[in-house]
């Protein structure tokens, strides 16, 4: 039982943790997902310029 009052700490910093490690993972990836959007644009907009 005291072991488990121990463990209590670190077993919710290690969920805090990875709480938050899938947050930014979450915000990298709509990042990205916005760069990859921008830059089609850019290109079809480039395209369309240049014609």
């Amino acid at each position: 039982m005291f072991v488990g009052m121990l463990a209590w700490p670190f077993i919710l910093l290690f969920d805090f943790m990875v709480a938050h490690e899938i947050v930014i993972f979450k915000q990298l990836v709509e990042l990205l997902l916005n760069l990859k959007t921008q830059i089609i644009l850019c290109i079809k907009l480039r395209k369309n310029w240049l014609k």
